[in-house]
């Protein structure tokens, strides 16, 4: 082994401008390996009811539009820039919907299937075909995202499972996370994330070169401070600026203490883009801004005797 070049990225949260821009810079910088890893999904479906007059209406982020069938296109666009998904209906489908919440959980996850499976063909097509790509949920996204990505003959899904990066650094993933206010598909209590964790530590006899996919970060780092929120979910605010708080898991942190891997890749707090180290753990965390399109990774070179990272953020 020389090197093995990765471009670790996370919380894309279905951000089309965000995803394509991770294609662009695996490409640029040639790595042998592209992860995507963590909430790949977005989190709502916009309906956009068509009219009998044939123009178009739906709200979005607070904002009413009222567009004709040739401005439709550019509408689309700007819902899935920001990694939400759109529906197109006529009214009496839109009150059906309304009227029937299992039918909008149904369109839900075919609408984030045919996504994924969608991002899975742009890879093909800009992506060198010896190029790596590794992709796992996190705690936001749906169980049948799962299926997409093991089905898949491109993607490498890596849960419950040992990975070699190379032929030195092995890798073991895990996507649930402490609790949050959220209430997210993948989340439970510190024992039980602390069982899983070291269920994945198990699956290992050499800790020095170990690299842990864990979306959610040590607790009490720079890694993983957010907002405090109020009881309406709110920022809490002091002298008009915004709180903060340790949210990150003391399970993960607890296995880092003992096992000592050689690396941590985490995101799930999206305002904490940074790194740090606990002992001889390497820990990152990229950051999201997905709902500005903005790129935000990491370009990890592992080598036989070192780490370097190189964030990427901008764009």
């Amino acid at each position: 082994m020389t090197q093995t070049k990765i471009l670790f990225a996370t919380d894309v949260h279905g951000g089309e401008t965000f995803f394509g821009k991770i294609l662009s810079v695996a490409k640029s910088f040639k790595v042998n390996i592209l992860m995507i890893s963590g909430d790949l999904t977005g989190k709502a479906i916009v309906p956009i009811v068509k009219g009998d007059d044939g123009r178009y209406f739906t709200n979005f982020f607070g904002v009413s539009y009222n567009v004709r069938e040739d401005e439709l296109a550019e509408l689309e666009n700007k819902i899935r820039k920001v990694g939400y998904y759109f529906f197109t209906c006529n009214f009496k489908e839109y009150e059906d919907f309304k009227a029937e919440p299992k039918k909008v959980e149904e369109l839900f996850r075919k609408v984030i299937e045919d996504t994924l499976k969608n991002w899975t063909e742009k890879i093909e097509q800009i992506l060198p075909a010896d190029m790596r790509v590794i992709m796992n949920p996190g705690n936001d996204d749906d169980f049948a995202v799962d299926e997409v990505l093991k089905n898949s003959k491109r993607l490498e899904y890596t849960l419950e499972r040992t990975v070699d990066l190379d032929d030195l650094h092995q890798m073991v993933s895990c996507e649930w996370v402490n609790p949050t206010p959220w209430n997210s598909p993948r989340e439970c209590s510190e024992p039980e994330l602390e069982r899983r964790l070291r269920a994945e530590m198990g699956r290992v006899s050499n800790m020095s070169n170990l690299v842990c996919d864990f979306h959610t970060p040590p607790y009490n780092t720079t890694l993983d401070l957010a907002p405090k929120l109020n009881k309406n979910m709110q920022p809490k605010l002091m002298l008009g600026q915004p709180q903060y708080d340790h949210v990150g898991s003391k399970s993960v942190r607890k296995i880092f203490q003992e096992y000592q891997p050689l690396l941590g890749l985490h995101g799930h707090i999206h305002e904490s883009a940074s790194k740090c180290k606990i002992g001889r753990t390497i820990c990152i965390n990229p950051g999201s801004e997905y709902n500005e399109g903005i790129m935000h990774g990491y370009v990890i070179t592992l080598s036989p005797t070192e780490v370097d990272l190189q964030p990427v953020i901008g764009g």
